[in-house]
């Protein structure tokens, strides 16, 4: 009988930590979905047949907070415009989560309200956390969206970027890899418009799904068993061309979760055709440090950031 109290004494304590660090967890991670919040959703247009598979998988409490009942309705953005003339350059923010969650608040709404201050619109992407193609067909659409309606939200469509960081750096890669001009003859207007980024910029990004560079994210997004031409095309560093648009790509050396041979071997490839690139791997740091501004070393990003924006004249401030 005492033996049977000390194990279920331990497990309500287990069970009690792991609740307070799931909490913590999310109170970073996961933002009050308020008025304020709703009054920045713009939902994506997408086909009625997918409607039915966009939510988000339900989680048991004390991770219930990983649920986003928006999603249910299908995927949308988080505007974050500049309305003061002329059209600004724009972002689209790809938070990470291993294709599990979305870091909505450190690695979206805080990103976009710091480009904000930098006179950049910005645009957070409540992806889906599906199979592969789901994520990445809302981040061409949301490209797509954005270009076809850049009146709307006072954009350059020639100055329209992209952003990622840790898996959501993977879709950022992807989106800029696997990208396609439009079609000038398509029905829906949305499909004449191209679905290439301008500029990327991937923060600690996973970008390889062959060994022994992936993360172990990869059958979040595409199965225990892909293919090995499956698992070639999802690597982003194997499918650059001299087309793919030019990136800013951070990490540090002793990140714990993505390697960082994933950012060498993508700049790498970059510079092997010929596409404008500029990579930052810092001695130290953590990942998922989004702006790491407690950094030591990282929290100069934004800084070089800006200039590298300023150098290929897409940022701008006007």
């Amino acid at each position: 009988m005492r033996i049977l109290k000390i194990v279920s004494g331990v497990v309500l304590l287990l069970f009690a930590v792991c609740s307070v660090v799931a909490w913590q967890f999310a109170s970073g991670h996961f933002p009050e979905r308020g008025a304020a919040y709703e009054a920045r959703m713009v939902y994506l247009p997408i086909p009625e047949s997918e409607k039915a598979n966009t939510a988000d998988a339900v989680w048991p409490w004390p991770f219930s907070r990983f649920y986003n009942p928006f999603l249910e309705a299908g995927p949308y953005l988080l505007s974050y415009p500049i309305l003061a003339e002329p059209p600004t350059a724009a972002v689209l923010i790809l938070p990470g989560g291993g294709y599990f969650f979305r870091s909505e608040q450190y690695e979206g709404m805080e990103i976009a309200e710091w480009l904000n201050a930098q006179g950049i619109a910005a645009f957070v992407l409540n992806y889906r956390l599906k199979q592969y193609p789901a994520p990445l067909d809302d981040t061409q659409m949301a490209l797509r969206y954005l270009r076809h309606n850049a009146d709307r939200f006072n954009l350059d469509p020639g100055r329209l970027g992209i952003m990622g960081f840790s898996a959501g750096g993977h879709l950022a890669a992807l989106a800029s890899t696997l990208y396609d001009e439009g079609a000038a003859g398509a029905v829906d207007p949305l499909r004449q418009q191209s679905s290439r980024p301008d500029f990327s910029i991937l923060a600690y990004a996973i970008v390889s799904f062959s060994d022994p560079l992936h993360a172990g994210v990869r059958s979040n997004l595409v199965g225990d068993a892909p293919e090995p031409a499956f698992i070639e095309l999802l690597s982003a560093e194997q499918q650059v061309t001299s087309a793919t648009p030019p990136a800013f790509i951070w990490t540090a050396k002793t990140d714990p979760i993505v390697p960082f041979e994933n950012s060498v071997a993508y700049g790498q490839a970059l510079l092997a055709a010929g596409v404008p690139v500029e990579v930052h791997i810092y001695p130290e740091g953590r990942h998922g440090s989004a702006l790491a501004q407690n950094e030591v070393y990282a929290s100069v990003w934004p800084k070089q950031l800006l200039s590298w924006l300023d150098n290929l004249g897409f940022h701008a401030l006007n």
